[in-house]
Formats: C-alpha cells, structure tokens, sequence
C-alpha cells in the first residue's frame, strides 16, 4: 500500500447563469473508495443543468477524473476495483466525453473528424457553422486540412465543435487546459460559456485553474 500523502479532493464551481430548470445530471451522497479502501470522495453532490458549464476545481491529482467517472460511469471504476455508492443518481444524457488535447483522429482531416461525428449522433454532414461557432476560420473545413497542422487551442475548438455538432447535450473535458498558454484557457472557458448557453448543452470540465470572466484573472488551483 502506497504511503503517498492524498491530495485535497477536488470542488465544484458553476460559471454562469441558465435559464433552464432542467436538470441533465445529478448526484447525492457520493462516495468514492480506491481498491485499497482510502476514501478520495466523500459524500459528494453534484447538479448540471442545461445551459451552464460545471468546473471541477484541483491540483493534478486530486482526482477531478475520478470524480467525474463515479458520476457517469460508475460501472467502470467499479470494475477497476474501486468502491464507488451513492445515495441518489441520474445522468439524462449520455455524456461526450473530450479527453485532453482533444484526441481528434489524425487519419482524418479536420471536417472529417467533425462529419464522423455527425455521422454516428445521425446528424446531417454540415461542418462550417460548427467551426464558425467555436471562433475557427470556416475554411479549415477544406478538404485536406490536417488535424497535426492545429494549434493545441485549435485542436480543443474543433474537439468542443465535434461534440456539439453530433447534438450531444453534455460534454465532459478532462483537463482542457493542458497544453494551452493562459491566453489559450482564458479563450476556452469564454467559449465554453458562450456554447453553453447557445445550446442549451451543459459542460462538466475538470481544471487546475480558476478563471474570474468579469477580471480574466487565471489562477492554478492548489
């Protein structure tokens, strides 16, 4: 058994306001214990409601993927051996899931990555607004535009556009702010916001930083 100290557990934030009632996921009481028996949450509680973004707040390794994996995809950490219950849970939507940097497929170009989304959600092929809706040049969408020649906030943008244009109402980021200079943190969290409350979608990401939208002060978390 390890004797590494455990970092503070992650905390919530929600950043702005929703007009909608409507709750896409939810939990009371959750607890989540490693294969060993350590406790890393306690008596959690969660509620994402359309049309807002949900910050998880914690140093790296505090265990902001831990936690959001217990609220919608207990099954597995359970199958890791991890101890996880709860007193009260409902995911209404099934979770897109961005992992960092974005993992967009290099295969395919940039409107492809964005299409096969599309494609599997049963959405119609139409890439340039969704681009246009994350503040990127529609003419990436050209054929032939490789995901390598991307930016790492570019590569984030087309990501958060690939979800979104497949209908999906809950996207879920793990650390979106790897790679990218505060700058590059400062414009995701605006655009996370704005698409948010544009599509009524609702956001859960895990950061190592807080971000103030009225200062645009950027702060790591400790």
């Amino acid at each position: 058994m390890s004797n590494r100290p455990v970092e503070p557990a992650p905390s919530t934030v929600r950043i702005g306001q929703s007009r909608s009632t409507t709750v896409i996921a939810s939990a009371e009481g959750l607890s989540v214990a490693l294969p060993t028996g350590a406790a890393i949450v306690q008596s959690a509680r969660i509620s994402v409601r359309a049309g807002t973004v949900v910050a998880i707040l914690g140093p790296s390794g505090a265990g902001k993927t831990t936690f959001l994996r217990a609220v919608l995809s207990p099954d597995e950490l359970r199958r890791d051996g991890y101890m996880v219950t709860w007193q009260a849970r409902e995911v209404k939507v099934a979770p897109a899931f961005v992992p960092q940097r974005g993992a967009l497929l290099d295969h395919l170009d940039v409107s492809e990555n964005i299409a096969l989304a599309q494609a599997g959600g049963g959405v119609p092929r139409n890439v340039a607004p969704w681009l246009k809706a994350v503040d990127l040049d529609e003419a990436m969408g050209a054929p032939g535009r490789a995901v390598g020649t991307l930016s790492g906030g570019q590569a984030q943008r087309v990501a958060v556009a690939r979800v979104l244009a497949a209908g999906r109402k809950l996207v879920v980021m793990d650390e979106p702010s790897v790679g990218l200079d505060p700058v590059g943190v400062r414009l995701l969290a605006r655009l996370l916001v704005k698409q948010a409350r544009e599509n009524d979608a609702a956001t859960i990401a895990g950061f190592e930083y807080t971000y103030d939208m009225e200062t645009g002060a950027l702060r790591r978390v400790r």
